[in-house]
């Protein structure tokens, strides 16, 4: 549910569903979304990173 890489240094990922209640800023964009399950809809106009 937490990721870390030296890809993004300083950045630790956090899945969302581990935060209860409201966050203090909004979300950049999903990563490895080119991995998302084929049911999925992300019905936004965030930028997509694939990896």
């Amino acid at each position: 549910m937490l990721f870390q890489s030296t890809r993004w240094p300083g950045e630790m990922h956090v899945s969302r569903s581990l935060i209860e209640g409201a966050l203090d800023r909004e979300p950049g964009k999903p990563v490895f979304y080119e991995t998302h399950v084929p049911w999925l809809q992300v019905g936004d106009d965030l930028p997509k990173d694939d990896g």
